[in-house]
Order: structure tokens, then C-alpha cells, then sequence
């Protein structure tokens, strides 16, 4: 755990685009069918602020790399993902969370050794309306 771990937070702004992304959480997860989704206009939007990831200069230099190619295009086009900034650590002992090899390429996959340097802050943006905004807060 590093000091960025107990940074995470949300917050709430006004919207007036967007749908409310509330789902009917009493739907099983094994349910076939699409989660009952609520037909209200969003009227506020919430910004959740994590720590997904702690990372050694190599994996943040990775992470960069891949997000400026193909993956960065998927999670853009797909809106999985809205921000991320890799924010230096200072005193920690936290191991890096990322892994080196590639099974796909025929090599052994292992878990990196390197202490991390980088908290990796992931930004995500969810839309609700008034009645929903009530019951996450």
C-alpha cells in the first residue's frame, strides 16, 4: 500500500447528456438476458478515483507504450476507460503488480520482482439520475 492507496474518492458534478447507468443489481449475473437498465435522462455524473496498479519504471514505460497503440484505441472506443496517470511514489515497499514473459509467445509468464515506483490512478466517470445518485452515496 502506498500513500496514493488512500487517495481514492468520488465526486459529484452536473450533467445534462448521458443515460442513467444504474442496473437492477437484484438481476442474477449468470442472467442471460441484458440487466434491466433505468429509462431516466443522467442528471449527475460521478467521478471515481482508484489505485488499479502499482508499477517499476519498465511496466509504467510498458503501460505508456500500449496505451499510445492498439489498446488504448480498444478502451477508448468501447469507453472502458476515461483516465489514468501514473503518480510517483515515494516511500513504499509496495512490489510491482506487473508480469514478465509471454505464454503467447511460447515463454513462461512471472511475476515481476522490481519494488514499484508508480501508482497506476484510474478516473472513470458514471452518469445517474436524481433517484439513483441517492441510493450510491
Amino acid at each position: 500500500m502506498c500513500e496514493h492507496c488512500s487517495s481514492g474518492f468520488m465526486w459529484e458534478g452536473d450533467t445534462k447528456a448521458d443515460v442513467c447507468a444504474w442496473r437492477n443489481a437484484e438481476q442474477p449475473e449468470d442472467e442471460v438476458e441484458l440487466p434491466v437498465m433505468c429509462p431516466n435522462p443522467a442528471t449527475r455524473v460521478v467521478r471515481e478515483k482508484f489505485v488499479e496498479d502499482h508499477l517499476c519504471n519498465e511496466h509504467v514505460d510498458q503501460e505508456n507504450a500500449d496505451l499510445d497503440r492498439e489498446v488504448g484505441d480498444l478502451y477508448r472506443s468501447f469507453g472502458l476507460q476515461q483516465s489514468v496517470d501514473y503518480l510517483p511514489i515515494r516511500d513504499s515497499q509496495c512490489p510491482c503488480s506487473g508480469y514478465l514473459g509471454n505464454p503467447l509467445q511460447g515463454g513462461p509468464m512471472t511475476k515481476c520482482l522490481n519494488p514499484a515506483t508508480h501508482a497506476k490512478m484510474v478516473i472513470e466517470n458514471y452518469t445517474y439520475c436524481e433517484k439513483h445518485i441517492m441510493e450510491i452515496a
